[in-house]
């Protein structure tokens, strides 16, 4: 497994792939803390909420084009033909999935990290960045699959298309739009789990009614998740390719 892993790694060195999850988290990081260091007028608060919003708005576009990227080389392959010619086909859709979050991984930990560093927090604030790194990676997961699922379909067009709708559905519910209903909508998970944990720092009086909001969060997406990637293991091992290739 690891062998392969690597191998997908590999496909990925002479792209923007590592590049995105390197210099993107590394750049909007310091960018907004800079900004939050020389605009005193602007409390911890409001810069750290606000940059933890707009880590959870971009995701699906950000997810967008990493999968359409991860799809074309396949594409390159004579036209998928590496992959329509491989027996184990859930295998290797599972590989190019597990490669993809690992390096989100390591994007959301430099975000968090380099924010943190050079725009440090108040006391009782390490908790928090664990669990909005936490939150941010597996409230994602179904992005993922989506997108992977439209890249291979269709696409790049179509999933980045699709990446930009989800991302202005995001910025309209985090207002009182998404209010009772963001739980439903997997783009809007990243950024108002970011809302909602900051809240829950700020007003812990109000914990019972934030922590009944993210275990319903929790139950819909496990379940999503799961289902999600259940169907697309059966739909990846039946797939026939794409008639353009592109």
């Amino acid at each position: 497994m690891l062998k392969l892993i690597w191998a997908e790694f590999l496909k990925y060195r002479r792209t923007f792939l590592p590049w995105i999850h390197l210099i993107l988290p590394v750049g909007i990081a310091v960018l907004v803390a800079v900004f939050g260091l020389v605009t005193p007028a602007y409390s911890w608060e409001g810069v750290t909420s606000g940059y933890f919003q707009v880590l959870g708005i971009a995701f699906p576009l950000v997810i967008a084009i990493i999968c359409g990227k991860a799809a074309e080389l396949e594409a390159k392959a004579n036209r998928f033909q590496t992959v329509l010619a491989n027996g184990q086909r859930k295998r290797l859709y599972l590989i190019k999935l597990i490669s993809l979050i690992m390096l989100e991984i390591i994007a959301v930990c430099l975000a968090i990290a380099v924010f943190a560093l050079l725009y440090p927090a108040k006391t009782g604030y390490f908790a928090f960045y664990i669990y909005a790194g936490v939150f941010l990676v597996s409230s994602t997961a179904f992005l993922y699959l989506c997108h992977l699922m439209v890249a291979f379909l269709f696409g790049n067009g179509a999933t980045i298309g699709l990446g930009i709708f989800e991302v202005l559905v995001s910025a309209l519910l985090l207002t009182g739009f998404g209010d009772g209903i963001w739980q439903f909508l997997p783009c809007a998970w990243p950024a108002r789990l970011m809302v909602t944990l900051f809240d829950m720092w700020q007003h812990p009086d109000q914990n019972p009614i934030f922590a009944q909001q993210i275990l319903l969060w929790s139950e819909i997406a496990f379940s999503a998740t799961l289902l999600g990637l259940f169907l697309s293991l059966i739909w990846f091992d039946r797939w026939q390719g794409r008639s353009d290739g592109e």
